[in-house]
């Protein structure tokens, strides 16, 4: 899964993010590069510069205090050109960085459309595939040497993937005929990846922690909701207490969802982020780790699928 996401003339970031792969690289180091020092250098004194000027609008519109002796703790007060270029500055840096911050942002955007777009492909095979399994059931004697090779199987899916399955998959319903494949442990995990719902746990930490759900994906990745800056942080937050449950969230790879994402993400991408809120650099961070920890998730969530249904198609299909 290396194929490229960004062109010579589409690079939005300092590196050479080129591939899928390169941009999980890129995004690994990220928090320790000199790009990321720079935008948070320039964040807080982004912060600092603003303050100065609340210092002096408060000062203005405080005039009883300088009476009282306070001028002593106030910074002196500015000429009105001084503030008028301090102003400006401001401006010209909050422009800057907000530059700086969506061009991050929208690469781990493009790196993410491009993920789902691979997916997509494959998820047609992927059906065709559980509906042959779920056909070899209505006809096959599952042995218990059948069952000693499917659990061998399951656990081979399990540690070639890394995906981090929850232990019980008990809120997925499935078609009773599973049972037959094994314990309840066992036909639990085969029925939701049947079913396409599987439970995974991300409350550790990992790759995968922070990743979303796909609906998640087109909430968080908006950009009116991007732009809203704590607002958004707000959003994110919660979004990933709710998939912190000790008994794990469900994660369902459809069309559908994954259609609704790639679209926001393709509107996302085509915004030009007039107003300041993407410039948070918080907002930056968090939303790169969990797009990048989703890409990690989905990866291995396709290994597994892959790895699943089509060696119980070839075990049941006698093959």
């Amino acid at each position: 899964m290396s194929e490229q996401i960004l062109n010579e003339q589409d690079k939005t970031t300092t590196g050479p993010v080129m591939t899928l792969d390169g941009f999980l690289e890129y995004s690994r180091v990220f928090n320790y590069s000199k790009e990321y020092y720079d935008i948070m250098k320039e964040s807080l004194e982004l912060k600092l510069m603003e303050f100065r000027l609340e210092s002096e609008l408060f000062r203005a519109a405080n005039a009883e205090l300088l009476q009282e002796g306070m001028s002593a703790i106030l910074f002196e007060s500015l000429s009105e050109d001084v503030v008028t270029k301090l102003e400006e500055s401001v401006k010209e840096k909050a422009t800057a960085l907000k530059g700086k911050t969506v061009s991050v942002i929208k690469t781990a955007i493009k790196a993410i459309k491009a993920f789902f777009a691979m997916i997509l492909k494959k998820l047609g095979g992927f059906k065709d595939k559980g509906a042959e399994v779920l056909k070899h059931l209505d006809v096959k004697t599952v042995t218990d040497d059948d069952k000693k090779k499917i659990n061998e199987l399951l656990e081979k899916a399990i540690s070639t993937s890394g995906v981090p399955l929850a232990e019980s998959s008990s809120n997925v319903n499935y078609p009773k005929k599973i049972l037959t494949l094994g314990p309840t442990s066992v036909a639990d995990k085969i029925g939701g990846v049947l079913m396409n719902k599987i439970t995974v746990l991300l409350n550790g930490d990992n790759d995968f922690t922070g990743a979303m759900t796909p609906d998640q994906v087109a909430n968080l990745t908006n950009a009116s909701s991007i732009m809203r800056g704590d607002a958004w942080l707000k959003s994110h937050e919660a979004a990933m207490n709710s998939n912190s449950k000790p008994r794990g969230v469900v994660i369902t790879l459809n069309h559908e969802e994954l259609d609704k994402a790639v679209n926001n993400l393709e509107a996302t991408l085509n915004h030009t982020f007039e107003e300041l809120g993407a410039g948070n650099p918080e907002v930056m961070g968090k939303l790169q780790k969990s797009i990048t920890a989703t890409i990690n998730l989905y990866k291995a969530l396709i290994v597994y699928q892959q790895t699943l249904l089509f060696g119980l198609a070839r075990l049941l299909g006698g093959n």
